[in-house]
């Protein structure tokens, strides 16, 4: 599990965009929070140097539940990399 954007108290994590890149073949999921992990998103699978896109979206692809952290959890993958854009919401 990572944590992708802390929760902040009273707010929503609202994802825009979002990139992922990987050395290695695996299952990504996006959750909302890592404890109790609903999947929002997934699974999204990936092959070694293979990328997926979330292109720009001003409505949002997904929200997490308020005060909720949004996080990526990922099987066999050795290393990944990308690059996101949220705002926050009440």
């Amino acid at each position: 599990n990572t944590v992708l954007v802390n929760a902040a108290s009273g707010k929503r994590i609202r994802l825009l965009s979002m990139f992922l890149m990987s050395n290695g073949t695996g299952t990504v999921f996006i959750q909302n929070d890592s404890t109790s992990a609903t999947n929002l998103l997934g699974p999204v699978f990936l092959a070694a140097n293979v990328g997926f896109v979330l292109p720009l979206n001003q409505y949002g692809w997904l929200q997490t539940s308020t005060s909720i952290l949004l996080n990526l959890s990922s099987s066999t993958i050795n290393s990944m990399g990308g690059c996101l854009s949220y705002i926050q919401t009440s």
